[in-house]
């Protein structure tokens, strides 16, 4: 029995069983995520009955944790019973060369998706963008929508920057849109640094097209869609 093959195996399956935590994490999440008969908003089923913006009950789309269950039994091998000289994964043995079996996730990335549709947004209509101009996700976009967008590194926030250890988990801060008035506002939250423009931020502060913000390793360039006379009013 080679011993590099055997260390091989059991970090094979050390890695399936912490993708597999990460999957069940994502899930729970997802469980509470419905849309609307009507195909047009996500929701959250646990705090409305209805969809709060047009009236009619959901239509489930909730991914189901028994489709976990194969990928899981897949972890349990007992490796004291493996032929560890051809071991076997997945119904297949690995003979002369090792080969790493890899499992299809047919995960969408609904973290993200669910964020645009969040019940406090009023509607899903984008008001402007974020685009990470340094820092792990470099060349990425985020959309702005009306309300709050929260900024941070947790599934649970509107702008969701997995990426950057540096950010905080919770609300790092908040992109502000504010349809009245047509404007947007830059709000740190407490504890976390935040730059605008290379100056650190202690409070509300108004923000425009071009202007960079500084938060954990990343540079974000901020641009508004809603600016000047344009705004989604205008267009109803």
């Amino acid at each position: 029995m080679g011993s590099p093959i055997r260390c091989f195996i059991q970090g094979l399956f050390i890695d399936l069983n912490i993708l597999i935590h990460i999957m069940m994490k994502e899930v729970e999440y997802r469980m509470s995520i419905t849309r609307c008969s009507k195909g047009l908003h996500f929701y959250d089923d646990t705090k409305y009955d209805e969809c709060p913006h047009c009236g009619v009950k959901a239509k489930n789309v909730n991914t189901s944790v028994n489709e976990l269950n194969e990928m899981v039994t897949m972890a349990q091998y007992n490796f004291d019973d493996m032929d560890m000289e051809n071991p076997m994964v997945n119904n297949h043995f690995m003979e002369n060369s090792i080969q790493r079996q890899f499992v299809n996730m047919d995960f969408d990335n609904d973290g993200r998706t669910v964020a645009y549709y969040s019940s406090l947004k009023g509607n899903d209509f984008v008001t402007g963008w974020l685009v990470c101009v340094s820092g792990p996700e470099k060349g990425r976009d985020y959309r702005l929508h009306h309300g709050f967008n929260k900024v941070g590194r947790g599934y649970n926030m509107d702008i969701y920057i997995a990426e950057d250890l540096y950010i905080s988990k919770d609300t790092h801060c908040s992109i502000v849109y504010d349809a009245k008035d047509n404007l947007f506002y830059l709000i740190p939250a407490g504890g976390c640094l935040t730059y605008l423009n290379g100056n650190m931020l202690q409070e509300t502060f108004l923000i425009n097209s071009g202007d960079v913000i500084h938060i954990g390793e990343s540079e974000f360039e901020f641009i508004a869609f809603c600016r000047g006379e344009r705004s989604w009013k205008d267009k109803e």
